[in-house]
């Protein structure tokens, strides 16, 4: 039978029961202090990093996305140059529409790109680029506005001027009218001279040249229509508006107007009076003036060639008439009076001979001989 181990025994003693407890002098490590762990630690460490990362590829991302932007602003810029571009509007619409028209696309442009920034600070860029860039183009349109403004100015004041020549010349003998119309002129040079800041005596001269060009304009015209008359009193009633030279020259129009237009009226004469050059030579040695024989000269020598021309060509027409009636009738008669009365003597021979021959009354003997020896002969031969 077994026995029980007694206390005291070599097999029974006191002691305690191995590693059931720590020892109360262990280190921290022992109750989890300490670099025994590290876990909450590296989990902070990794999120600082992420978070790092994070924001660099935001950054990068805007970068690129502001680089992106930037090119479309100056993309947006260049256009304006281009064709259909606010910087090509000329004249008046340079410095009225352009303005607004600049406005109005830069707006849709900043929503365009507003709409596809992807976050505040990519917004808060385009905001101030845009910005920038519209400022910028708001100063070059201003220049290129007033550019245009004054070139407008200056292209209405000329055009007023000469629509106002225009309207003075066509109602020269309205002499209200031609008033209104230099008073237009001054109207229109003096306010370019305002806007554009021109001294006074700029705008004096400026006035003086152009009105002493209408004024000698509706000289012109007034002599060309051969209306002497009236030329001397527009010169009289409106001298004070010829300046410089054109008051010498206007001074010999009328002078050379007033010689032209006496010749005229005895030229006139001569040539209804005359058919003949050699009877109208004689009329014209009887002038005792030299500088009126020599411009009756001038005008009667051509206009009594023209009415001989004119004469002549008249009498084939009738000859070539008449001789048709005849050819096919055979009778003299058969022509009409009012044709008949224009039929010189010498020419009536020949179509009562034509007539006759039609008829058979009076055959026409041709010269063969003679036809033969003219049909092989040159014009300067025959001549």
């Amino acid at each position: 039978m077994p026995e029980v181990p007694k206390y005291g025994d070599l097999k029974v003693q006191q002691a305690g029961i191995a590693n059931t407890r720590s020892n109360v002098n262990a280190s921290i490590e022992a109750f989890g202090g300490g670099q025994a762990n590290k876990l909450p630690g590296a989990i902070s460490e990794l999120s600082g990093e992420g978070l790092k990362l994070a924001k660099q590829e935001k950054d990068n991302s805007d970068h690129l996305a502001n680089n992106r932007f930037a090119n479309e602003l100056g993309e947006f810029e260049l256009d304006g140059h281009r064709d259909g571009g606010v910087f090509t509007f000329k004249g008046e619409d340079a410095f009225t529409k352009a303005p607004d028209e600049l406005e109005k696309r830069y707006k849709e442009k900043l929503d365009d790109m507003m709409s596809r920034a992807a976050n505040d600070d990519q917004k808060e860029y385009v905001r101030e680029k845009a910005n920038d860039v519209f400022q910028g183009m708001n100063k070059q349109l201003l220049v290129h506005g007033q550019s245009q403004k004054a070139e407008f100015h200056h292209q209405t004041m000329i055009d007023t001027a000469k629509i106002q020549n225009d309207l003075a010349t066509v109602k020269y003998t309205d002499h209200d009218a031609v008033l209104g119309a230099l008073t237009e002129q001054a109207r229109a040079i003096n306010t370019y001279a305002v806007a554009e800041g021109k001294t006074g005596d700029w705008a004096t001269n400026a006035v003086a040249k152009t009105q002493s060009d209408t004024a000698t304009n509706v000289i012109e015209r007034y002599i060309s229509s051969n209306n002497m008359a009236g030329a001397r009193a527009f010169r009289k009633e409106y001298g004070d508006f010829f300046h410089g030279d054109d008051i010498k020259k206007v001074d010999n129009w009328l002078k050379e107007g007033t010689l032209k237009s006496e010749a005229q009226n005895v030229a006139n004469g001569i040539v209804d009076k005359y058919n003949d050059p050699y009877a109208a030579d004689k009329a014209m040695a009887e002038i005792a003036d030299p500088d009126m024989r020599s411009a009756v000269k001038a005008i009667v020598n051509p206009a009594l060639s023209l009415k001989l021309k004119e004469t002549q060509v008249s009498r084939d027409n009738t000859y070539l008439s008449a001789r048709d009636i005849v050819a096919k009738t055979g009778r003299y008669e058969d022509i009409p009076p009012a044709l008949a009365g224009k039929i010189p003597p010498s020419e009536e021979r020949t179509l009562r001979a034509i007539a006759n021959n039609a008829s058979g009354a009076i055959p026409i003997k041709n010269n063969e001989a003679t036809w033969n020896e003219y049909m092989h002969k040159s014009p300067a031969e025959i001549a």
